[in-house]
């Protein structure tokens, strides 16, 4: 009895996989940063594509300086990016970038507008879990995990990085990084990561932790694997940052005076490691972390108020 099948279909397992990469997964992205630092190269090396135009092939940013000096005042500006790589599941990726933040003399308010623009996502999600009739289609923008862009400078964080990282780090998942980590030497580099990190740890700021619930397991040989790799990502914060909008064969590479910089090769940069964290590793407890902790603490704080 021949087969009904045509010689080219697929298996129940390859066909499960194929529905399973049609249904995208999702991810809230706030990066925080001065104009300049890198933050839209940073996406674009993070997505694989050059999702944002306005930039050189060697990634220096055009800015419109009339359109700056018309309005200075800190804006945020939302983009929603579908990320699509072979076998993997799509990612539906909605990226919020600050433009002007410490940009004008007086930038005290900084941190309470960005806090604002999250705590205004929270308060969306709670009126709609507070209907009695729920729209199950309605869209969640509720912010996952945040990157706080830092300068390289050779110092401990300023007192504006303190504060500003504090106040937002009480809301969102928040990671540190170094922008433009090509700027410095290894040495630099490795004394900037030490300076900001000391920084973190004696202003007590609320960064994420990526051995916060390690002592709450219990390790087995299994395990060793995972524990090793959140023991690497937990020592590499902050994550050192080079992109580049120009693309050599399958790769994105920084174009410098002395020659190409391979941006995945994690021996320059920390950009493939924080992709395998926020499309891959973590993407999942980013979100469970930020309603069951995060939101929650709003949602018990706006109704002990009523």
């Amino acid at each position: 009895m021949s087969s009904l099948l045509p010689e080219t279909a697929f298996t129940a397992e390859e066909i499960r996989q194929r529905k399973f990469t049609k249904k995208s997964l999702s991810l809230n992205l706030l990066l925080i940063g001065e104009n300049g630092i890198g933050m839209k190269t940073f996406v674009n090396s993070l997505c694989k594509m050059n999702y944002f135009k306005d930039k050189s092939l060697d990634g220096s940013v055009l800015y419109n300086i009339y359109e700056e000096r018309r309005d200075s005042s800190l804006k945020i500006e939302t983009h929603t990016i579908d990320v699509v790589e072979p076998n993997t599941s799509p990612i539906r990726l909605r990226v919020s970038l600050t433009r002007n933040f410490a940009y004008n003399l007086d930038n005290s308010n900084n941190a309470k507008a960005i806090v604002d623009f999250i705590l205004n996502e929270y308060d969306l999600a709670l009126q709609e879990e507070l209907k009695i009739k729920r729209n199950p289609r309605v869209a969640d923008n509720r912010i996952h995990v945040g990157l706080y862009f830092l300068r390289a400078k050779n110092r401990k964080l300023n007192e504006f990085e303190i504060e500003n990282m504090k106040k937002i780090g009480e809301r969102i998942n928040l990671i540190p990084v170094i922008g433009k980590a090509d700027t410095l030497t290894e040495g630099e580099y490795i004394l900037n990561k030490e300076l900001i990190s000391s920084s973190i740890k004696e202003n007590n700021i609320p960064v994420f932790n990526f051995l916060e619930f390690l002592d709450d397991l219990e390790v087995s040989d299994d395990d060793i694997e995972e524990v090793t790799y959140l023991r690497i990502l937990q020592a590499s914060l902050p994550f050192g940052i080079i992109a580049s909008n120009f693309r050599q064969g399958e790769n994105f590479v920084r174009r410098v005076p002395w020659g190409l910089i391979n941006i995945e090769d994690e021996n320059n940069s920390d950009l493939k490691l924080l992709r395998s964290v926020l499309f891959g590793s973590h993407i999942q407890e980013f979100k469970d972390l930020t309603i069951n902790l995060k939101y929650e603490k709003y949602r018990v704080e706006k109704l002990s108020e009523k």
